[in-house]
């Protein structure tokens, strides 16, 4: 028999989970209207509205341009609105609108969904335990 230790690595299941976990977020995202990329956005103005653009970088980790383009598809399509900021004219702060908040809470009920399909049969421990290897993974990825 031919060994396939690539095939049945741990590297690649965990690629293999990560993979259809995304495509199932982008699946359901995309029926709610919503680009993956902008759920971020979303859950950082849901934490605290009215954001300075520069703030979105910084916690994002992205650039400048990249948000600029974000938001301006999201301004056209009514999630948030920009306004001046009063303290800086040259900033200006982002808000959720009414249909962004809607949006936002679907996308959560997608999320739970997910999560909840992802995780069955799994024991609180074991979640747990699974929390702690993959931080740990993570932390050795980028230290």
């Amino acid at each position: 028999m031919e060994e396939t230790p690539y095939l049945d690595s741990l590297e690649l299941l965990l690629s293999r989970v990560v993979r259809t976990y995304n495509y199932q977020m982008w699946q359901m995202s995309h029926e709610v209207g919503i680009y993956p990329g902008q759920l971020p956005v979303l859950f950082l103005l849901k934490k605290k509205n009215g954001r300075v653009q520069k703030e979105l970088v910084h916690k994002m980790k992205v650039k400048a341009a990249t948000i600029t383009v974000m938001l301006n598809r999201m301004e056209k399509s009514g999630l948030i609105e920009r306004q001046p900021d009063p303290d800086d004219l040259r900033a200006s702060r982002v808000y959720l609108t009414e249909l962004g908040r809607e949006k936002l809470e679907r996308i959560e009920e997608v999320i739970k969904e997910i999560e909840k399909k992802c995780f069955e049969g799994f024991r609180d421990e074991e979640k747990v335990l699974l929390r702690r290897f993959l931080t740990h993974m993570h932390r050795n990825l980028t230290e």
